[in-house]
């Protein structure tokens, strides 16, 4: 039996189309609406910029959006007051475009992650927190940092160390600490200790970056690059280094930074964005440091040196052939050897610039080369006490770091060990591709 068409089910249908449109429309409404409460309206003002760079705020609106406007506030002031630190920059991919037209021909979106910084920790005992990145875990910025638009902050806090505000009272509130010098080095040959001695020489004055991520990303930003510009990557730098140093410690005086290892390869960028900024270039005996990253494990990929395995450096491509090899046929103890040896070939380039103002330090020479040439002589930085020569005694009997069960333990000189336990294999590739290197920094030890 076949039901009877009354029109019901024609109008159902209807109805439900009908719904189905008008829900559509809402949606759309909707989704519009947000779109306008999330641009930044002409009541924001001042913070304009920052609404549009901070990440953090996208997607708010109405009273969160108030609210995050005042958090933002907040964390603008605490910058500006000397009492946040830089701890990221983030680069937005064609912020150094030479093609793109970024406002006043500067760089484009970059942005600056802060943090309050605990210093003290440092001052009190650096190898305890001997890398940048243990002093942000103990200041606890995982829950206290933030991000702000890097251009804009940077532009806000030089004009504020230049206004009267700054300098109500006579003196500044913050202020701009000299750039003593910095640390560029092979890896695995006593870098780390030369920075806690930057900080023990004078633990009131002296703030040390050792291996923060700001100045190694804008170094390496225009590595392979055809499109980068060097004017907007010096410009960029300029005010990483310029956020980095300013203090609101009345004490602080000198600010210094120990560069990542792969860093080196950038001492030519660095040397003319800072013509006039001495550093230095710590090495150390080819077999040790090679024994150092390879330990017993002829065989290994995770030593550090290894990590350009698949796509190796420029450098290390140029380098390989000179010495009558070829990459693709390297085992992995020669290319660690190679890579080794690469880092000391830049830095080689660099104290050979007739402007240089770098310096080779051997391991072998630390710590006394400390007290007695480089900041007195070199970084032109007078100890003033008789106390800073003991103290950076004493913290060199310690291991310069102190985690994993090394809290102020006594060091134990390990030259000896890392000669005996290298390999025939570690010792021919040292030998191949980084004793050449050594004696042209040796070399120049002795002008």
């Amino acid at each position: 039996m076949v039901k009877e068409n009354d029109g019901k089910a024609l109008k159902r249908k209807s109805r439900f189309y009908s719904g189905l449109g008008i829900g559509c429309v809402l949606v759309a409404l909707l989704f519009l609406l947000s779109l306008l409460s999330i641009l930044p309206t002409k009541q924001l003002n001042y913070h304009d910029d920052f609404i549009h760079s901070s990440r953090s705020n996208f997607g708010l609106h109405g009273s969160a959006r108030a609210k995050a406007r005042n958090s933002m506030e907040a964390q603008i002031e605490s910058v500006l007051q000397g009492e946040s630190s830089l701890i990221e920059v983030s680069i937005n991919y064609n912020a150094l475009s030479k093609e793109a037209n970024h406002k006043n021909q500067t760089y484009g979106i970059v942005y600056g992650t802060f943090c309050p910084i605990n210093w003290e920790l440092q001052k009190k005992n650096p190898s305890l927190v001997a890398m940048y990145r243990e002093l942000i875990d103990q200041s606890n910025c995982n829950v206290n940092q933030f991000a702000l638009g890097f251009r804009e902050i940077s532009r806000r806090a030089r004009s504020y160390d230049n206004s009267a505000l700054n300098k109500e009272s006579g003196a500044a509130k913050v202020k701009q600490l000299a750039f003593g010098g910095v640390a560029f080095h092979e890896s695995r040959c006593g870098s780390t200790l030369v920075a806690n001695l930057l900080s023990a020489s004078s633990p009131e004055g002296h703030r040390v970056y050792s291996e923060s991520h700001p100045p190694i990303t804008v170094l390496k930003a225009c590595s392979g690059s055809n499109d980068c510009s060097r004017a907007k990557q010096a410009e960029l730098m300029r005010d990483v280094i310029y956020m980095m140093s300013r203090s609101a410690n009345e004490a602080e005086t000198h600010v210094f930074f120990k560069i990542q290892s792969i860093g080196s390869y950038s001492i030519p960028v660095f040397e003319n964005i800072f013509p006039n900024v001495p550093w230095i270039f710590v090495y150390r005996d080819p077999v040790e440091v090679l024994s150092s990253h390879l330990k017993r494990n002829d065989d290994t990929r995770m030593a550090a040196c290894l990590r350009g395995l698949r796509h190796p450096a420029k450098q290390l491509q140029e380098l390989v052939p000179r010495h009558g090899r070829e990459v693709s046929t390297l085992t992995n103890v020669e290319f660690c050897a190679a890579h080794l040896a690469s880092l000391c070939e830049a830095a080689l380039l660099g104290l050979e610039r007739a402007s240089s103002k770098g310096l080779a330090v051997n391991y072998a020479s630390l710590p006394g080369v400390m007290w007695e040439t480089v900041l007195p002589q070199h970084f032109d930085i007078p100890l003033m006490e008789d106390a800073a020569v003991e103290r950076m005694q004493a913290l060199s009997g310690v291991y310069s770091k102190g985690f994993r069960g090394r809290q102020n333990k006594e060091w134990i000189h390990d030259s000896k060990e890392k000669q005996e336990r290298s390999s025939s294999s570690m010792r021919e590739a040292a030998d191949l591709f980084m004793q050449p290197y050594y004696n042209q920094l040796e070399a120049y030890n002795s002008k």
